[in-house]
């Protein structure tokens, strides 16, 4: 497997927590092959609302995942991390991007 194959970081762009269907109740991101990986998420006033070391760790759209539910709307997040393969300065975050939470 070439390490190309191997470095990928996939933030997805909305999830609905509250679903009946029980898919996409959690803001996934999706990596392999990481050496370091922190996220942090914060609602439109800047805000902190998430945060992990943990790739396997993902929001469920509740503040700090045990809290108050966060209503619906547009989060921000940065994720900072580095991928275990490759040059010196290769491979390396931060990723911002937003992800979009739905109650139905």
């Amino acid at each position: 497997i070439s390490n190309t194959f191997m470095r990928r970081l996939v933030p997805y762009n909305v999830f609905t927590p509250n679903s009946d269907d029980d898919k996409n109740t959690e803001f996934v991101v999706e990596g392999e092959s990481l050496d370091e990986y922190e996220i942090k998420i914060f609602n439109r006033w800047g805000e902190s609302v998430f945060k992990s070391t943990d790739i396997n760790y993902s929001w469920n759209g509740k503040v700090n995942n045990t809290g108050e539910e966060c209503p619906e709307g547009t989060y921000f997040y940065i994720i900072n991390y580095t991928f275990k393969f490759g040059e010196k300065n290769e491979g390396k975050g931060p990723i911002e991007g937003s992800v979009d939470l739905i109650r139905n």
